[in-house]
């Protein structure tokens, strides 16, 4: 398990982690060096901000990145040497890496916005400020959003899709 999250050469970790830490690091702190147990314990992360607050929007934030990277990995990783027969001329292509990562983080941060809603959850809603404060910071044109983002839609993650290579590019 430890290789394929972290140390398979097939195309899918490299990418992917790199993605995450990309977008961990618009949030404006450190990527750690990841390991095993991170992935693991992502569920117990501590992080606090200069002045040593606990930033509970992105402890939720790591968790949510972290979580659904290695579960992405690993459903890329099942694809590639199940259905794919482990055919180095069918693995995934950087861009289709990419472009999956990031749909599945904004699938995240659209069904986040949607269980806000009180008039559907009642007291199971998701708290506004909490889907607020983990997603600030990472989102498209994030100095333009309206105060409360949450209620409209067309928000995504800041890290455009890429098109891959072809015709009218």
């Amino acid at each position: 398990m430890e290789h394929i999250l972290l140390e398979c050469d097939a195309p899918g970790q490299e990418v992917l982690w790199k993605l995450t830490q990309e977008l961990w690091e618009m949030k404006g702190y450190a990527w750690p060096e990841i390991s095993y147990g991170h992935i693991f314990a992502c569920g117990l992360v501590d992080i606090r901000d200069e002045k040593g607050k606990r930033d509970d929007g992105a402890i939720r934030l790591f968790r949510i990145l972290i979580s659904e990277t290695a579960h992405l990995i690993w459903k890329f990783r099942c694809t590639r040497v199940i259905e794919r027969g482990n055919d180095p001329n069918r693995y995934f292509s950087d861009a289709e890496l990419h472009n999956k990562w990031l749909h599945c983080i904004n699938s995240r941060l659209r069904t986040d916005a949607l269980l806000t809603d009180m008039k559907k959850y009642g007291s199971r809603a998701l708290n506004i400020n909490k889907v607020q404060n983990t997603w600030k910071g990472i989102l498209m044109d994030n100095q333009n959003l309206p105060d409360i983002w949450v209620r409209q839609s067309g928000f995504l993650v800041g890290i455009p899709p890429l098109r891959p290579p072809g015709r009218n590019q």
